[in-house]
């Protein structure tokens, strides 16, 4: 099972470039790693970490939180800070929905949450956010923006007609 979560998880986050060695929470690019704890861990830990939704083992994209699901079940449901490991997990996992993106608005971690009306996917776990200008829709938003390597597509000049 922990190689599949590799394979489906670390792995790609590690070739996307998320995180560059993935034993180590140290690894990661600084600015986006903190501002993920700072930022956005506690969005997802609030939005998104219910047993019933992703704060539990089951999911694909699971999020580990205070007070609520933890790697170590002595933890299950205590106010302790997370674990570098439990970090390391949720951001990894978080850059996981980075991976192939064409721009900011492709990526599900934005898209899902949001209703068909607001230009979002379907998600199991209903609406989370009415529309895409709810601050913490924002905050999401911007971090993803600011973290992916996005260079816009630029036009294609056959070789005939370039000039030199």
């Amino acid at each position: 099972m922990k190689w599949l979560y590799l394979l489906l998880f670390i792995s790609p986050a590690f070739w996307a470039g998320c995180i560059a060695d993935v034993g180590s929470w140290e690894a990661m690019p600084p600015a986006d790693a903190e501002r993920f704890r700072l930022e956005v861990q506690p969005i997802l830990a609030d939005r998104c970490a219910n047993p019933g939704c992703h704060g539990n083992d089951v999911r694909p994209f699971r999020v580990y939180a205070p007070l609520r699901h933890r790697m170590n079940p002595a933890d299950l449901y205590l106010n302790t800070p997370l674990s570098p490991a439990e970090l390391e997990s949720n951001f990894a996992a978080a850059c996981a929905f980075m991976i192939g993106m064409d721009g900011p608005r492709d990526s599900a971690l934005l898209l899902k949450p949001l209703p068909a009306a607001a230009g979002g996917l379907s998600h199991g776990g209903g609406v989370i956010f009415e529309d895409d200008m709810e601050p913490e829709f924002q905050i999401l938003s911007s971090w993803v923006k600011d973290s992916i390597d996005y260079v816009a597509p630029q036009e294609v000049v056959p070789h005939e007609q370039a000039t030199p």
